[in-house]
């Protein structure tokens, strides 16, 4: 979907980042559009249930489990980095 190459190159650590960062942009475009924020929650859920699924609200407890990982995670790097900063 996002590339020509063969799916051997996928160990190819250049261009499996190129393949994710171009899914994860799907993802954020998609959620907007139907009017869901780009929150790192709802693109976590998106990535691992998939974009219908949290369209549809029909989201797996796992997914949702994941996603709540994924933001947690997500918040704490930020505020490592805000406080990074302030020194």
């Amino acid at each position: 979907m996002y590339s020509r190459r063969p799916f051997y190159e996928a160990i190819n650590r250049q261009y499996s980042d190129e393949v994710a960062i171009k899914h994860y942009e799907w993802l954020k475009e998609g959620l907007a559009r139907a009017g869901f924020g780009a929150t790192p929650y709802n693109i976590a859920m998106a990535w691992n249930a998939g974009l219908d699924a949290v369209v549809g609200h029909h989201v797996p407890s796992a997914s949702r489990g994941y996603a709540e990982q994924v933001s947690n995670i997500a918040a704490e790097v930020k505020r490592n980095e805000v406080a990074s900063t302030a020194q």
